[in-house]
C-alpha cells in the first residue's frame, strides 16, 4: 500500500514571520495550485494571502521581482520557453536544473517540482490499449498507418502532435482530424479518433475509460510545476516553507490533478476543491 502523506505541523513562529502572498495566473488550474500552496502555508502557521488574477507568465514574474507576491508556481517548459527564451530539455531533471539556474540569476528559488505535469499528451480509449498490448506511444509502431489522430489545428505540423510523433516514434496516422480541445475526449468515446492529443492533466480523464499514453522516448517537454519563490521572502519564512510545500506536492500526482480538475469542470470552485484535497490527503485535520 502506498504510504500516507506526513501530515503538515503548524508551527507558532511562523504566525509571526512577514505574511506571504501567494500569486497565481487567472484559468482554472493555475487558481487550483494557488490555493493548494497557499493552504498548505496557512496549515504551517504562515500568514497567507492569495492573488489569482496575474494575466501572463511575464506579469507573475515582474510581480515575483517587485516584491508584489512572493511566490507563483509555474510549469518548467513555460519558464523556459516563454520567461526565459531557452530551449527546453526533453526530461524533467535536466530542464528543472536549467530553470532553477535562471530563476537564481533574478534573485529567486525554483523549489523542486511536482510529481505531475500538465504537458501534452495522448490518450485512447481503454479498449485500444487492451488491443496495443500495452499504454506507451511507441506500442502505436506498426497500427499507426491505421489510425485516426486527433489534435489542435495544424497537429500535422506541431512537434507536440503528428509531426513529433512522426519524427520521435516514426508514427504516420490514416487520418488527422483537427478538434478543439473541449472535444478531444469526446471523440475518442464517440469513436470518431483512436489517438487523441490532450493535455495530461484534463479533468475528461479522470473517468477511467480513458489510458494516457506513456511517452517512453521523452519526444514532449516537460510540464511539471515548481513553486518560484522570491529570495527574500524564502529566507524570511524559514524551513517551514520548504517543509510544507514538499508534503503537499508529495500528493499531487497526474491521476489526482485529473480528478481535482475534474470536479472544477463540474462546477466546483478553486477554494473548495483545494480545502478538501487537503483534508482527503490528510495533510490538515
Amino acid at each position: 500500500m502506498p504510504r500516507a502523506p506526513a501530515p503538515i505541523v503548524r508551527d507558532p513562529v511562523n504566525a509571526g514571520r512577514p505574511p506571504l502572498t501567494v500569486g497565481a495566473l487567472n484559468f482554472p488550474e493555475q487558481a487550483l495550485l494557488g490555493r493548494l500552496y497557499a493552504g498548505a502555508l496557512r496549515a504551517a502557521g504562515y500568514r497567507v494571502r492569495v492573488r489569482l488574477d496575474l494575466g501572463s507568465d511575464q506579469a507573475a514574474l515582474h510581480a515575483l521581482r517587485r516584491g508584489r507576491i512572493d511566490a507563483f508556481p509555474e510549469y518548467l517548459g513555460t519558464a523556459l520557453g516563454t520567461l526565459f527564451h531557452r530551449r527546453v530539455p526533453r526530461r524533467r531533471g535536466p530542464a528543472y536544473a536549467a530553470v532553477r539556474a535562471a530563476f537564481a540569476r533574478v534573485g529567486t528559488t525554483a523549489l523542486p517540482p511536482t510529481p505531475f505535469e500538465d504537458s501534452a499528451g495522448f490518450a485512447v480509449r481503454r479498449a485500444t490499449a487492451r488491443r496495443l498490448g500495452g499504454t506507451a506511444l511507441s506500442d502505436l509502431a506498426g497500427r499507426a498507418g491505421r489510425l485516426t489522430l486527433a489534435g489542435p489545428r495544424g497537429c500535422a505540423r506541431r512537434l507536440d502532435c503528428a509531426a513529433g510523433l512522426r519524427r520521435f516514434y516514426g508514427l504516420r496516422f490514416r487520418r488527422v482530424l483537427e478538434v478543439p480541445l473541449a472535444r478531444r475526449a469526446a471523440v475518442l468515446r464517440d469513436r470518431r479518433a483512436h489517438v487523441s492529443a490532450v493535455f495530461t492533466t484534463d479533468g475528461a480523464l479522470a473517468k477511467g475509460d480513458l489510458v494516457l499514453l506513456r511517452d517512453d522516448r521523452d519526444a514532449l517537454a516537460p510540464y511539471h510545476v515548481t513553486l518560484v519563490v522570491r529570495d527574500r521572502a524564502l529566507a524570511d519564512a524559514g524551513d517551514g516553507l520548504r517543509t510544507a510545500v514538499g508534503r503537499l506536492q508529495a500528493t499531487l500526482t497526474t491521476a489526482v490533478m485529473q480528478r481535482l480538475n475534474a470536479r472544477m469542470d463540474r462546477g466546483a470552485g478553486a477554494a473548495r476543491v483545494a480545502a478538501r484535497h487537503l483534508r482527503d490527503s490528510g495533510l490538515v485535520d
